[in-house]
């Protein structure tokens, strides 16, 4: 059961996942895939999206949280 889809974005500085359809007001490249927003036993692992602002870089972490020093801004959905 997959609640939401996730595209990939672009601004002039980086690439991230977003569950906006409309990019956060960036460019949509392509549509990534889909993830269920609570877990369950079929899409148990969390998908986090991570951000470090020394180096204005997204990153998407599973499972673990993100690694120290950088922010979570939030679990995009649950996967395989």
């Amino acid at each position: 059961n997959c609640d939401w889809s996730s595209d990939v974005c672009s601004s002039d500085l980086a690439h991230f996942l977003s569950t906006d359809p409309a990019c956060e007001g960036t460019t949509a490249e392509r549509l990534l895939g889909y993830a269920a927003t609570t877990p369950s036993s079929a899409m148990p692992r969390p998908l986090r999206r991570c951000y470090n602002s020394s180096e204005t870089a997204h990153l998407h972490w599973l499972d673990a949280r993100c690694p120290s020093g950088v922010e979570e801004e939030s679990i995009l959905g649950y996967v395989r």
